[in-house]
């Protein structure tokens, strides 16, 4: 595509890695401190069997078992630390009648930080979930996530909390040095969405660039034009293809999500404050698309059914559907 301007694109599940890693950063002794108690208590059978004796002397139910991270799987982390703190007061309790655990113990401060932690690691968790999930094939899924990643991190950089603004301000720099590589083709995948078409990055970008906005949303639509362009001459005197394909269940079925508030919230004040225009003249095949109403956000919209038959009026848009929203956005194994 043409010639190989949209060739790049990165593994989105390891820029949220990287993210995330520097993220954790911040707390290295902390994660140590707890990682160690897990360790020392599932270590045997009969640790393990003297914590769950005192979860039940605390009075709790041990329905999430404690178990060890791997340390360079940052979502075992995470996993690892929300299991360990449903049991705070059994870990304390344990620490003061065995010596051992005295040198490791997590201080009121690690466990503090620690719920800090996961609540904002959850967001990162839930995404890696699904793009490595086996129940998406489109590309469009991608970028509101995106989004959403970054207005979090921003909000964050606003705590009260030292080591919550420190780990915001790391997760924030190795942000923007990926978020180049969204571009071009995770926003094409997302205007292709008749959700969300160019009014959805009017609106982000509008909160991510600020008074330059309008100039990065051009950039979008410009390469959509140089894409129709290209592929209608590649289509001259062949005529169209059978366009998307056979569609998959529940390809893509997913919107922004209601975990996404912030996303949703900045989306539909965007689209309340713009007047209806009434277009007399459509000069293109792709203004005809933008200019149509968007579809509403549903939960059941499957993507690839809709350019398969909705979109036969667009035919060129059709292949360029074919072809973007095909592209995998990670490459890590599924699940």
């Amino acid at each position: 595509m043409l010639n190989g301007r949209l060739m790049h694109m990165r593994c989105a599940a390891h820029i949220i890695n990287l993210i995330v890693k520097d993220g954790l950063s911040v707390m290295v002794e902390g994660i140590d401190r707890v990682r160690e108690s897990v360790m020392f208590w599932t270590a045997t059978p009969k640790r393990h069997e003297r914590f769950e004796k005192a979860v039940a002397q605390e009075n709790l139910k041990y329905d999430k078992k404690i178990a060890l991270d791997v340390k360079t799987r940052w979502n075992s982390t995470y996993l690892m630390l929300s299991t360990a703190l449903e049991y705070i007061p059994v870990f304390d309790h344990l620490a003061t009648r065995e010596k051992l655990c005295a040198s490791f113990r997590p201080s009121a401060d690690d466990w503090k930080f620690a719920r800090q932690l996961c609540d904002r690691l959850e967001m990162f968790y839930d995404i890696t979930e699904l793009l490595s999930g086996t129940k998406y094939v489109t590309a469009n899924l991608f970028f509101p996530k995106v989004c959403g990643i970054y207005l979090a991190i921003s909000k964050w950089q606003t705590s009260n909390i030292p080591k919550v603004e420190e780990m915001s301000a790391l997760m924030k720099e190795k942000f923007l040095k990926y978020w180049k590589d969204t571009h071009g083709l995770m926003t094409i995948a997302t205007v292709l969405d008749p959700r969300y078409k160019l009014q959805f990055l009017n609106a982000m970008f509008e909160q991510i660039y600020g008074h330059t906005w309008f100039n990065e949303v051009k950039k979008v639509r410009d390469l959509l034009y140089d894409l129709v362009l290209e592929y209608q001459g590649s289509m001259e005197g062949v005529g169209t293809t059978d366009g998307v394909g056979t569609s998959s269940n529940n390809s893509s079925s997913s919107t922004v999500g209601s975990g996404d508030k912030a996303v949703v919230d900045i989306f539909d004040r965007y689209l309340s404050s713009q007047p209806i225009v009434s277009t007399t003249y459509v000069r293109t095949e792709l203004d005809l698309y933008l200019e149509e109403p968007l579809w509403p956000r549903t939960t059941d919209l499957d993507i690839i059914h809709w350019w398969q038959y909705a979109g036969m009026k667009y035919p060129t848009l059709r292949n360029i559907a074919q072809d973007i929203l095909a592209i995998p956005v990670t490459t890590v194994a599924s699940e």
